[in-house]
């Protein structure tokens, strides 16, 4: 949980930690935010937590905003690269569904 991890840990809220998915059932106080470090005891039972994962994903960036390394030429992009660096991470740790057509700033 020291570098990966974003979102409000609230009851309620689905994340992934190592490949392994989470629910969290409670916080302390009660129905608060929960706030998640390196001395976090995550305490577990039940089978694992099982969602749907994306089939496939079109990346189109906005040009002004990709960094000069993802484009080895002006007519193309180290797409090994985009995917490693930003989409893998975000992907890994959303919980959250994602529609046709629907805009995400990563």
């Amino acid at each position: 949980f020291d570098s990966k991890q974003t979102g409000e840990f609230t009851t309620g809220f689905d994340f992934s930690f190592k490949g392994i998915r989470f629910n969290v059932v409670g916080t302390d106080p009660p129905d608060s935010y929960g706030v998640v470090g390196q001395e976090t005891v995550v305490f577990y039972e039940g089978p694992s937590i099982e969602r749907k994962v994306l089939d496939r994903v079109q990346l189109v960036p906005f040009e002004d905003g990709l960094p000069e390394r993802y484009r080895p030429t002006k007519l193309s992009l180290d797409e090994a690269a985009l995917i490693r660096d930003y989409l893998r991470p975000y992907f890994e740790q959303r919980s959250a569904s994602v529609s046709t057509g629907e805009i995400l700033e990563i």
